[in-house]
């Protein structure tokens, strides 16, 4: 059963030089009793990837659908089928561990006993009773990263998603996180991985996408794609395809230059047609209340005229490649 469906997903970001491409029109599906990998190198597309199906980021264009519910006509009800485990801990040292945990789990609507036996049932999983009722402040690194992991899922989510789960953890903070992993697919969860780690990503998941520079370049299992690109380790699978990528892209985007111009090219060209032509349209306008040129109404008109076509024609350009 597909727990996870994304369908042409894009983001663009308004920047300096005009729109960045985040996510560039990604499709893939992921089913329950998984681990799904979503790799790529750092500022590839990955965690925009996971705010846009996690609700946190609107897209740009098309959509993903978690649980069956779509991110744009159930974004709560999304919410309430994911769990997010980042870098950022995101546990409140003051509380104790128990604490968080019943603090988060209001969040989620969750009261009464039905909560207890949920923190409960978190706590013997991830070997927790020893601390959760000592301030957080005072946890180690690892006990911090169990409280999160148990944050993260206090609502039970059918799809727990992973963001460079073990970076910046020692051996076995990390072997907490990888031992969670595994326990959830157990329990028929879909585990989504994003990471650039590719030694986890290889011991962990059951197949992967690779994003690059924020497309798909890649979807299937790991052995396919190795014995696809003829190599020995994820590694290297995943570099050969990323030069793959290059050669193929490097070759268009020239025939694009020798074509024409690039969208920012264009809109920057269109931007100054559009300035000319509105000081031809001053130029005409002015000229046609000067007396002494009043001999001249037909060139004045002409500038009126050609000012204003201008104008209207290069707004609407600029609407379309902006």
């Amino acid at each position: 059963m597909e727990l996870l469906e994304v369908k042409n997903l894009t983001k663009k970001f308004k920047g300096k030089k005009g729109d960045v491409l985040a996510v560039d029109n990604i499709s893939f599906s992921a089913s329950k009793g998984e681990i799904f990998g979503l790799l790529g190198p750092n500022g590839a597309g990955k965690t925009t990837t996971i705010r846009l199906i996690a609700t946190t980021l609107a897209p740009t264009g098309g959509t993903a659908v978690v649980g069956g519910f779509d991110i744009h006509k159930h974004p709560a009800e999304v919410r309430r089928q994911i769990g997010v485990l980042t870098t950022d801990i995101g546990v409140y040292d003051r509380f104790s561990g128990r604490e968080n945990l019943r603090y988060y789990g209001h969040l989620y609507g969750l009261e009464g006993q039905d909560l207890e036996n949920r923190i409960d049932e978190l706590i013997k999983l991830l070997d927790m009773s020893d601390f959760t009722a000592k301030r957080a402040g005072k946890y180690s690194t690892g006990m911090k990263q169990k409280l999160a992991i148990a944050r993260s899922v206090i609502h039970d989510p059918k799809v727990i998603i992973f963001d460079e789960p073990t970076s910046g953890l020692d051996v076995i903070a990390s072997q907490t996180v990888i031992a969670f992993m595994h326990r959830m697919k157990e329990l028929g969860k879909l585990v989504v991985l994003s990471t650039h780690q590719m030694p986890d990503a290889e011991r962990l998941c059951d197949r992967i996408a690779i994003i690059h520079q924020g497309k798909l370049i890649a979807l299937d299992k790991i052995s396919v794609l190795k014995e696809q690109t003829n190599t020995q380790n994820l590694e290297d699978t995943f570099l050969k395809l990323i030069k793959q990528k290059h050669l193929r892209s490097e070759p268009q985007e020239e025939q694009e230059q020798k074509k024409g111009m690039t969208g920012d090219s264009k809109i920057k060209l269109i931007r100054q047609i559009r300035i000319a032509s509105l000081i031809v349209l001053l130029i005409g306008i002015a000229a046609f209340f000067i007396p002494s040129l009043q001999q001249y109404s037909i060139v004045t008109n002409a500038l009126i005229l050609v000012g204003a076509l201008g104008a209207v024609v290069t707004k609407t350009y600029f609407k379309k490649y902006k």
